[in-house]
């Protein structure tokens, strides 16, 4: 069964925030960085009508994808692409569970071409409550989720990836300044392009800089 739309609501928020901070710039080539079951990749490649390439450490791709679409796996520790082929890398929810995310990031930036872009997002580490977001869980789960996050803070096991605990900003903002030229906070972007309902609320987060504290996720965008 086709599930690419679930997708479909990161992926135009996506859309619009990087073509809001560069309306004219094409892409040629994109990777899906941590492409699950390869559905992903596929949805991203109709939205954007430009060669995709999907990879992820488990090779659990559904069948008859890789007819349209490049699937790749790997042993989660360096790309298996040479230098400068692509112009964007897109990586949502990932780098919480990769061992090394300093290597994965340096071979992100080698794979981009210049002036390529890297957009990703995590789960914020200094959130209060996280996952209300996710459409394939119940409520009880999220709130067990919670709960199992809180635990994990209390006992000292709040850390990458056996907790998925996330980046804080300042972490992730130190992180890519290591190796990209631009680096913008994007959170509020996203949000408002996926819940332009909510946009007074988002905006009272922010002006009051409750956002750092109460954002579930973060993202940003990076320029080589």
């Amino acid at each position: 069964m086709d599930d690419t739309q679930r997708y479909y609501r990161e992926l135009t928020a996506f859309r619009d925030i990087v073509q809001q901070n560069d309306p004219g710039q094409k892409f040629e080539k994109i990777l899906v960085l941590g492409c699950g079951n390869g559905q992903e990749a596929v949805m991203m490649q109709r939205l954007f009508d430009t060669a995709t390439v999907g990879i992820d450490i488990h090779e659990n791709f559904v069948p008859g994808l890789s007819a349209e679409i490049e699937l790749v796996s790997y042993d989660g520790v360096d790309l298996p692409f040479p230098a400068d082929s692509f112009d964007m890398v897109y990586s949502y929810h990932v780098l919480e569970h990769v061992e090394h995310p300093r290597n994965l990031i340096s071979n992100v930036q080698r794979v981009l071409r210049p002036s390529g872009v890297f957009y990703l997002g995590v789960p914020n580490k200094d959130r209060i409550v996280g996952y209300f977001g996710m459409k394939n869980r119940t409520l009880w789960q999220k709130v067990t989720f919670n709960i199992r996050d809180w635990h994990k803070r209390l006992t000292n096991q709040w850390k990458n990836p056996m907790a998925h605990a996330g980046f804080s900003h300042t972490e992730l903002e130190e992180l890519l300044n290591s190796y990209f030229t631009s680096v913008s906070a994007v959170s509020k972007d996203y949000y408002l392009n996926k819940w332009p309902q909510l946009e007074r609320f988002l905006h009272l987060l922010w002006q009051n800089g409750w956002h750092r504290r109460m954002s579930p996720s973060l993202y940003m965008l990076a320029q080589k």
